[in-house]
């Protein structure tokens, strides 16, 4: 048995990871539900995090504490 109960698990928690590490705040439910169904739809997770990452917000973020 695996960690995670489905794909559908693990996707979120990749997200919600993700979110709190480059915003440092959950992500909406409308983010949430968007980003789940890019990667349920083929979207690439390296793809997805680079686009988070460098994002305006997550820049902000990483300047706010000085990382």
């Amino acid at each position: 048995m695996g960690l995670f109960v489905d794909a559908n698990d693990s996707r979120e928690t990749l997200i919600r990871t993700w979110f709190d590490r480059f915003f440092d705040r959950e992500p909406s439910g409308a983010e949430l539900q968007a980003r789940m169904a890019e990667l349920a739809n083929g979207g690439r997770v390296a793809t997805m995090f680079a686009e988070l990452r460098d994002s305006p917000e997550a820049q902000a973020f990483r300047a706010k504490r000085g990382w």
